[in-house]
C-alpha cells in the first residue's frame, strides 16, 4: 500500500512540474504540455486531482494564512542545523529547545502548502479551450472521449470534473457529439442557457438576441441560467427538435420541430461544403486542394479567373471536374505512383460561359 502511494504522490508531483512549466513556459513548452495531457487520460485525472487538492488546500488555509506565514518567516525556526544534514547523531549546545520541534515541522508543512498552492494557482485555467476565427472550423476530441466542432468565429473553454463535464461556449456555434457517461452530466453553458445530455449529438447556438440549441440525436435538457440544477423546470428536446431562449430577461422560449432538410441546412456548416459565389476558379482549386490527395493544376492561365457560382462537397473534386465541362473547360487526368492530378484547360475554340 505504502508503495501504491509513493508511486501516486509521483504522479502527482510529476502532474505538478508539467503545469509549473506550462504556466511559465514559452509556447513549445504549452505544446508539450498539450501532448503530454493527449497521451494519457490518466494525466488528465492528475491534473485534475491537483485542482482537487487546490479547493481542499484553500480550505485548510482559511484563517491560518496569517500564522502560517508569521512561522515561516522565522528563520531560526526553520532552519535545521547542520547535523542534521549530516546524518550524525552529534548535538550541540547552539541546538533548538525541544519544544521548537513541532514548530519547526508545523513551517515545512507551511512551507509545502504555500509552494504547492502557488503552483496549484496556475491550474485554475488549466484545462484547454479551442477557438476559430472567421471563415475556419475546427474539430477537437475532448478529454471524455466526446468530440466538438466548432464553426467560425466559436470559442469553447473546458471545465471537466470527476462528477461532471462542463464547456463554455463563450461566443458562436459549436455542434458536440457526446461520449455517454451516466455518472458525469454532459453540459454546455452560455450567458443564457445550459444544455445537458448525457450521450447524444446537439449543437449549441449563441446570439445577440437569443441562444438555440438543436438536438440531431438523443435527448438534451435546457435550463435558463437562472435555473440550472436537475431538479429546476427545463425544456425537455428530442431528436429534430430545436428550442430558441430570447437573451432578454422574461422572454418565452420557442421549441420547433425541425423537417429533415431543415435539420441538415441547420447543420450545414459542420460538413465539408464550399459555396462558391463569382469564385475565380484558381480560388476554388486551391480549397478543393487542401481537402484532398486528388489534386486539381491549371494549365492554362487564361481560365485562373473564370468566375463560378455553386455548392461543391470539397470531398468529392470529380463532381466539381465534371461540373466544369458545362463551362467549355477540359480535364485530363494524369497517374503516376499514388499521385493523382486533373490538369484543366480551356477546351478547344471553346467559348467559357
Amino acid at each position: 500500500m505504502a508503495q501504491e502511494e509513493g508511486v501516486q504522490a509521483r504522479q502527482i508531483r510529476l502532474a505538478a512540474e508539467w503545469v509549473e512549466r506550462a504556466r511559465s513556459g514559452s509556447e513549445e513548452d504549452r505544446g508539450e504540455f498539450a501532448a503530454w495531457l493527449s497521451e494519457d487520460p490518466e494525466h488528465v485525472r492528475q491534473v485534475l486531482e491537483l485542482q482537487c487538492l487546490e479547493v481542499e488546500t484553500r480550505r485548510a488555509m482559511a484563517g491560518n494564512l496569517d500564522r502560517i506565514r508569521r512561522i515561516q518567516h522565522q528563520k531560526r525556526i526553520i532552519n535545521f542545523p547542520a547535523s542534521a544534514h549530516r546524518g550524525g547523531s552529534t548535538h550541540t549546545d547552539n541546538s533548538p529547545p525541544e519544544h521548537a520541534t513541532d514548530f519547526r515541522l508545523l513551517a515545512m508543512v507551511a512551507g509545502m502548502v504555500l509552494y504547492v498552492f502557488a503552483i496549484l494557482m496556475a491550474t485554475a485555467h488549466l484545462m484547454p479551450g479551442y477557438e476559430t476565427s472567421a471563415g475556419q472550423t475546427m474539430s477537437v476530441m475532448l478529454p471524455d472521449g466526446s468530440q466538438a466542432r466548432l464553426n467560425a468565429s466559436t470559442r469553447i473553454q473546458l471545465r471537466f470534473q470527476e462528477q461532471f463535464r462542463d464547456v463554455d461556449l463563450e461566443r458562436g456555434e459549436a455542434l458536440f457529439d457526446v461520449s455517454p457517461d451516466a455518472t458525469r452530466p454532459f453540459r454546455v453553458h452560455n450567458r443564457s442557457i445550459v444544455a445537458q445530455a448525457l450521450g447524444t449529438r446537439f449543437s449549441v447556438q449563441q446570439l445577440a438576441t437569443a441562444s438555440t440549441v438543436t438536438v440531431a440525436s438523443g435527448h438534451v435538457a435546457v435550463f435558463t441560467k437562472a435555473h440550472d440544477d436537475a431538479d429546476a423546470e427545463h425544456i425537455a428536446l428530442a431528436a429534430g427538435q430545436r428550442v430558441s431562449v430570447p437573451s432578454a430577461p422574461g422572454g418565452v422560449p420557442e421549441v420547433q420541430n425541425l423537417s429533415a432538410p431543415q435539420m441538415r441546412a441547420a447543420l450545414a456548416w459542420t460538413e465539408p461544403t464550399l459555396v462558391m459565389t463569382a469564385m475565380a476558379l484558381r480560388e476554388a482549386v486551391e480549397e478543393f486542394n487542401r481537402s484532398n490527395q486528388i489534386q486539381m493544376v491549371i494549365d492554362d492561365p487564361s481560365i485562373a479567373d473564370f468566375r463560378l457560382g455553386g455548392q461543391f462537397h470539397l470531398h468529392e473534386p470529380e463532381a466539381f471536374i465534371e461540373n466544369l465541362s458545362r463551362h467549355g473547360m477540359v480535364a485530363q487526368k494524369r497517374v503516376s505512383g499514388d499521385t493523382v492530378e486533373w490538369h484543366l484547360a480551356a477546351a478547344p475554340r471553346a467559348q467559357l460561359h
